[in-house]
């Protein structure tokens, strides 16, 4: 059976080193498990931005970067379903998109 969300994928290294400098640049420090759900989901708007280099980026790339950084967040896990179930239905849309 396939894995939608990807729990076994990992991402590249930069992504999770992209995640810490964020996360310093916007004063929450490094340690990403420790963050909040709020500043998290700063720390992922400003990753995404930051690798996104114009290549479409995995639905479940939140829960993979969580992983890798050792958080345990279902916020993120909930958000990656829902973006695989539109990525499955072919209703992904860009951030700024005013559909």
């Amino acid at each position: 059976m396939s894995d939608p969300l990807g729990a076994t994928a990992s991402l590249p290294p930069h992504w999770l080193a992209a995640a810490r400098d964020r996360a310093t640049e916007l004063g929450f420090g490094p340690d990403l498990a420790a963050l909040g759900d709020a500043p998290w989901e700063v720390v992922c708007q400003a990753v995404e931005l930051t690798v996104a280099d114009d290549r479409p980026i995995p639905p479940d790339w939140r829960a993979a970067l969580a992983r890798q950084a050792g958080r345990t967040s279902s916020t993120d896990l909930r958000q990656d379903r829902a973006d695989a179930r539109l990525a499955e239905v072919g209703e992904v849309f860009a951030v700024d998109d005013d559909a």
